[in-house]
């Protein structure tokens, strides 16, 4: 079996959203915005890349891997001073890196990423469908998803899942290994982990300008002490890969 190479070490309060469920589409569109890269890489879309791969074993065995019953997630415990630092450390964040400024690293813990999943409007797709946690150096995502959101023939399932995955950017590219899945507190079938966790999910980046382009303004990101840690690029070298190519030279016209 291959093994998975070793990843690169290196506000005003909003009320949570009504939770009405997930569709497809923009629900787990890829952003380009920082604010929607780290949601794909923290909440539910990170997870549910995984689950797709294994959609066609969880139709397929559906009493199995499927419930009829959605888990709901809830906001952890924190009072009204904690919610507005956390989202106002990730705006200003955001807003220096959509404005080409330096900025210090992100360092979100999962209590943190769990405020910002049920509280800030950016994240609000996954309020009440997804809880994360972080153990050292890795990323424990637990998703409840409808699976009408991937065939309305299976309206009232859902896909109740818990992965556990390593994640780290090198040379602008995601890396993003799953560790462990299980859906339905049920382990996947071996031939189906021993895909996944020898996969990177994010090995098809480059079909994504978008996501693309945003990678190359982040220097690192990694998981290390109970924390996801997000480094972007100085300002100018961001500047340098966002600028246009200069236009080839017209050709000489001969007198």
């Amino acid at each position: 079996m291959n093994q998975p190479p070793p990843l690169q070490p290196d506000i005003e309060y909003r009320p949570p959203q009504p939770s009405r469920g997930l569709s497809t589409g923009a629900k787990w569109g890829i952003g380009c915005s920082i604010g929607c890269l780290i949601t794909l890489l923290i909440g539910g879309m990170l997870a549910y890349l995984a689950f797709v791969k294994v959609k066609e074993a969880a139709v397929s065995l559906l009493d199995k891997f499927s419930s009829t019953s959605p888990v709901v997630f809830s906001a952890p415990p924190a009072d009204q001073a904690t919610i507005d630092s956390v989202l106002k450390r990730f705006d200003d964040f955001t807003e220096a890196m959509k404005e080409g400024r330096d900025v210090a690293p992100l360092a979100l813990s999962g209590e943190e990423i769990n405020l910002l999943i049920n509280y800030h409007p950016e994240w609000k797709e996954l309020a009440g469908h997804t809880s994360v946690s972080i153990d050292e150096d890795k990323l424990r995502c637990q998703v409840s998803v409808p699976l009408d959101s991937l065939n309305p023939f299976l309206k009232g399932r859902y896909f109740n899942g818990d992965a556990t995955i390593r994640l780290g950017l090198a040379d602008g590219k995601l890396e993003t290994y799953v560790d462990d899945l299980r859906v339905g507190g049920k382990p996947l079938p071996p031939e189906v982990m021993t895909e996944l966790k020898s996969a990177n999910l994010f090995q098809d980046q480059h079909r994504n300008p978008e996501l693309e382009e945003l990678t190359r303004s982040i220097e690192a990101i990694r998981i290390e002490n109970g924390r996801l840690i997000i480094v972007p690029q100085p300002a100018s070298e961001r500047q340098k890969s966002s600028a246009p190519a200069d236009p080839a030279p017209a050709p000489a016209v001969e007198a």
